[in-house]
């Protein structure tokens, strides 16, 4: 059976998404820990279990890890529009930047700022706005750029820095949230950012012998790097086509997910696709043909399922989304 996995916040609009894309056929609850607090996800995890019982079916549960992360924690008015060409310093909350002319980003970081030493270029989580560095001087906390894909830039926005120093060990949140996950009784944790096989091997000595099942999500250049040894130590992969769309291009991304397909299914490891499945739902009522070819030729390079994001937790047409997913694999659309 395909997994059919629905991002759903704890909010209001998460109320009333849970019982649409629930009914339409999900197999997964994706519980996203870089935006749900131990509370929203103790509500998630409530509103599944009741919803198993009711409809005499279950979903299993998977905890999304946040990892390593960089944020931005400071804009005029909350958000900026951004030309091309226009120079923005990134810096540390801490850096003295009064005499910088120029836009300053104010980011925080789980890893140390000295780490974008060794950054190609700053990039929004999707690849929609992407910074050119020209200088750096990250013993002083900044790092200037020149934007070379324009956009709208927001505070609380996620970056990626690609060619940075690569985080091979989970966050202290990550830890703690794992721990949550156990108690909870979540199916499956999935690590974000992989880089390579030793986080894999931490969080399973946190997991134990509990039935927990150990996913990564491969979304970095040093994570296609290490493809094979993440195979190989995790039982299953999420591929992250946003984040390698931003850290290598749109162009190399599509031999990106085949090549981890191939390397997934010769391990016999699940491997589920991500980003940009049925993104035109997120507005309109039918998806476009170059979707639906998608999701076939990923069927046939052997994904054994699709995590839906912004489909299902923001778009208008969250049920359908689950239903085309569902057709498309030729499973029942009513379960």
């Amino acid at each position: 059976m395909i997994e059919i996995i629905c991002t759903v916040t704890p909010d209001v609009r998460g109320v009333e998404r849970f019982p649409l894309v629930y009914d339409a056929g999900m197999t997964m609850l994706r519980i996203d820990f870089s935006q749900v607090d131990e509370d929203g996800a103790r509500r998630l995890v409530r509103a599944a279990r009741t919803f198993d019982k009711l409809r005499g079916r279950s979903v299993r549960i998977l905890q999304d890890l946040r990892g390593p992360r960089i944020v931005v924690v400071r804009l005029p008015g909350g958000e900026v529009e951004i030309p091309v060409g226009q120079p923005v310093r990134f810096c540390s909350p801490e850096a003295d930047c009064s005499r910088h002319r120029g836009l300053v980003v104010p980011v925080v970081m789980d890893a140390p700022f000295s780490s974008l030493e060794s950054a190609r270029r700053i990039a929004t989580a999707d690849g929609s706005l992407t910074f050119d560095v020209v200088e750096r001087c990250t013993s002083e906390g900044w790092i200037d750029t020149s934007t070379r894909q324009a956009g709208t830039l927001r505070v609380d926005r996620p970056l990626r820095a690609p060619g940075m120093l690569a985080v091979r060990s989970l966050t202290d949140k990550d830890r703690s949230d794992i721990n949550l996950g156990l108690e909870l009784k979540a199916d499956v944790v999935c690590l974000a950012g992989a880089a390579g096989p030793e986080i894999v091997k931490e969080a399973r000595r946190i997991v134990g012998r509990k039935r927990m099942e150990v996913w990564a999500r491969i979304e970095t250049a040093e994570g296609i790097a290490a493809a094979g040894a993440i195979v190989k130590a995790a039982d299953g992969i999420v591929i992250g086509r946003g984040g390698l769309a931003a850290e290598t291009s749109l162009v190399e991304m599509p031999g990106h997910q085949s090549r981890l397909a191939r390397l997934a299914r010769k391990a016999g490891k699940k491997c589920i696709v991500a980003s940009g499945i049925l993104e035109s739902l997120r507005w309109s009522a039918s998806p476009t043909h170059a979707e639906i070819r998608d999701i076939a030729a990923s069927l046939r390079e052997g994904a054994d399922g699709f995590l839906l994001g912004s489909e299902t937790s923001v778009g208008r047409n969250p049920a359908l989304a689950v239903q085309v997913l569902r057709e498309a694999a030729g499973m029942p659309v009513n379960p």
